[in-house]
């Protein structure tokens, strides 16, 4: 099992939804994403807005 909270947290999340029946496959891509972001920058906490700003800014072209 991962140590690391987020990203325990989005497998369990996606594990959830996918149990409800839902085929999160892009989605599911991007909550990895970001919890491989946090685990490269060392972050141990709960998600803050500020985080999650911080890695959405990585990627300017993207649409808010």
């Amino acid at each position: 099992m991962n140590d690391h909270l987020i990203t325990r947290q989005v497998e369990d999340y996606i594990a959830y939804k996918k149990g409800l029946g839902y085929q999160i496959k892009v989605e599911s891509g991007e909550l990895r994403r970001f919890a491989a972001y946090t685990q490269s920058i060392g972050y141990e906490g709960s998600l803050t807005v500020d985080l999650a700003f911080q890695w959405a800014m990585l990627k300017p072209e993207y649409s808010r």
